[in-house]
Order: structure tokens, then C-alpha cells, then sequence
């Protein structure tokens, strides 16, 4: 059973004066940092007050990007109970395979923060059930880290070569999500846990420079989390 305790902030609640001065203060904040067009595009939406009052993570966020985060209110992301469900596509077309590590990191932050942002802004107007919520904040993480995985394989594969079985067909690294990514119930404050794992051993091929698979995979895993 999908349950949804919040109201909905069909318009600005009547805020506490504390909350009312913070609104107030992100409000102006937020008009002289975007331009007419893209303030007019959170303005027009009778929740946004209360939503910056609540919330410091989606005003500092549209804040910081504002051309993603207005593209993404133009895409009709605030209203859509589905369009967070299913990132893998936009993970995957934004994190290119040949980026810089300075430029891997930076998209990494703002795929992240832009689209928490969404799901962030349904969760506090009620919009989104727990369960959109908790499985949207999920397969966020999934994507990226699956995509980074295959980021990072692919430049160590230029340096090394690749771990591959006998018909030459690439070894996978079996990546496990545990506790709260595997049961698709990951929260904004979560760790995420992970597993990895390959089927057995031997050495890259395709380089002159060749290394064990467990080297291999061991590089990838460290890159990769170094870059999460």
C-alpha cells in the first residue's frame, strides 16, 4: 500500500516568522542570482516560497545551477510522479566517456544535487508518495555508480587493456548493492554499501601493459570511489 502523509502545498503556507524571514531572504538571493527568465520559471509556482523556506539544500542548489535545475522545471520534472523513477538514460548521456577527472567529478555533483533537487521538491510538497521517493533516490545512485563503473573501465582499458574471458568477451565487475540500495529504499542522509565482485582470475589483454584481474577490477572499484 502507497502511503502519503504530507499535505500538499497547493499554495505558501502560513509560515512561522523564522521561516518567513529565511524564505524571504532565499527569495531575493535566488531573484538577483538567475536571470528574469529562469526566476520566473520557479516564481510562477505557488509552492516556492514555502519550498526554500523548508528546504536550504534546493535553494542553494538552484542557486549554485541554475540553468539545470530551470531546464529540468521546463521538462516538467516537478509534476511528473514517473520522470525520477528512470534517470539511467540522463546519467548516461551526461556522464561522457571522455572526461577530464576534474570535469567527471564536476558532472557527477551536479547530476546528483540537480536531480535530488527534484525529488527533494516533490517530497516536501507531498507530490511524491514515500515509495516515489525512496525508489527515485535508489535508482539515482544505481545509475551513477554503474555509470562512473563503466567510465573509468573504459580509460583504464586504454592504459592496460581489459580483463576478458576466453572468447573475448569482457569480464564483468558484479556490483551488489547492500541494506538500503538493495531494497531500493535509500534516503537523503543514506551511506550506500556495495559489493563488487569478478569471476576468476587471470590478466588483461589488449596493452603491452598488462595487470592482474584483481588488479584491474582493484583500480576500478578505487577510482570509482574516489570519484563518488
Amino acid at each position: 500500500m502507497n502511503l502519503n502523509l504530507q499535505p500538499k502545498l497547493e499554495m505558501n503556507l502560513q509560515l512561522p516568522q523564522v521561516l518567513l524571514k529565511e524564505s524571504n531572504n532565499q527569495y531575493e538571493r535566488l531573484k538577483g542570482k538567475l536571470t528574469l527568465e529562469q526566476f520566473k520559471v520557479f516564481d510562477d509556482r505557488a509552492e516556492f516560497k514555502t519550498v526554500i523556506a523548508l528546504s536550504d539544500f534546493v535553494a542553494n542548489t538552484i542557486f549554485s545551477y541554475p540553468d539545470v535545475c530551470t531546464k529540468l522545471v521546463e521538462q516538467g520534472a516537478l509534476d511528473s510522479d514517473t520522470f525520477s523513477l528512470d534517470p539511467k538514460d540522463a546519467v548516461n548521456s551526461y556522464i561522457e566517456d571522455k572526461l577530464s577527472e576534474f570535469e567527471l567529478k564536476k558532472r557527477l555533483r551536479i547530476l546528483r544535487r540537480t536531480r535530488a533537487m527534484v525529488i527533494a521538491w516533490r517530497d516536501l510538497t507531498g507530490k511524491a508518495s514515500i515509495d516515489e521517493v525512496l525508489v527515485s533516490l535508489s535508482n539515482l545512485a544505481e545509475a551513477i555508480v554503474l555509470r562512473t563503473i563503466d567510465v573509468v573501465r573504459a580509460q583504464l582499458k586504454n592504459a592496460y587493456g581489459d580483463a576478458v574471458d576466453e572468447e573475448g568477451k569482457p569480464l564483468p565487475l558484479l556490483t551488489l548493492g547492500m541494506g538500503k540500495l538493495g531494497g531500493q529504499e535509500l534516503n537523503f542522509s543514506s551511506d550506500i554499501d556495495l559489493i563488487f565482485a569478478y569471476p576468476f582470475e587471470g590478466q588483461t589483454v589488449g596493452s603491452v601493459r598488462q595487470l592482474t584481474h584483481r588488479e584491474f577490477f582493484s583500480r576500478i572499484v578505487q577510482r570509482t570511489a574516489n570519484m563518488l
